[in-house]
């Protein structure tokens, strides 16, 4: 999808997961070179060499026309629910061989991490993910995931400050 957006070298797209608002997947350096890898092979993308005079060649990847019909169809797609995989509830499920001092420890760890992400999310990168958007309908889109994202970690928030108060 990122592609169909604008052709990008693979350092590119890490720099998107890793900077932007996409906080609803996250993918690694070698995750990202082996889906590229996988979907030249399949002809969904192509690769060209750009020779650059100051930094080293680099393979912008373009979307082809097989990719394009290929997103269309992943598109529409019936929506499956989100899975849910949460390590810091699984480790608080079994935190009573902790002391309370212990858990409070964690909870606020927890809560300043996301304190730090709703930081994040609130900054002017918002407006700058924007503006690659390609039309209102896109911008409208981007707006109410993003929405979605804040919501989701005020909510986290505030359950932990819940869980906290029990424990104090």
């Amino acid at each position: 999808g990122l592609i169909d957006i604008s052709p990008m070298p693979g350092y590119d797209l890490m720099k998107v997961f890793d900077t932007s608002l996409l906080f609803y997947w996250h993918a690694t350096h070698t995750q990202i070179y082996n889906t590229l890898k996988k979907l030249e092979e399949d002809g969904l993308i192509s690769g060209q060499v750009v020779h650059q005079e100051k930094n080293p060649s680099k393979r912008v990847f373009s979307i082809t026309e097989k990719g394009k019909e290929t997103l269309t169809g992943w598109l529409l797609e019936e929506p499956d629910l989100p899975g849910y995989k949460h390590e810091f509830l699984v480790k608080l499920s079994f935190a009573s061989r902790l002391s309370n001092e212990s858990v409070i420890k964690l909870l606020t760890t927890y809560e300043e991490k996301i304190k730090t992400k709703l930081t994040a999310l609130e900054s002017s990168r918002k407006n700058q993910f924007l503006g690659f958007a390609r039309s209102e309908q896109e911008v409208k889109l981007w707006e109410l995931i993003f929405e979605n994202g804040v919501r989701h970690y005020q909510q986290e928030l505030e359950w932990v400050e819940k869980v906290k108060d029990n424990f104090i």
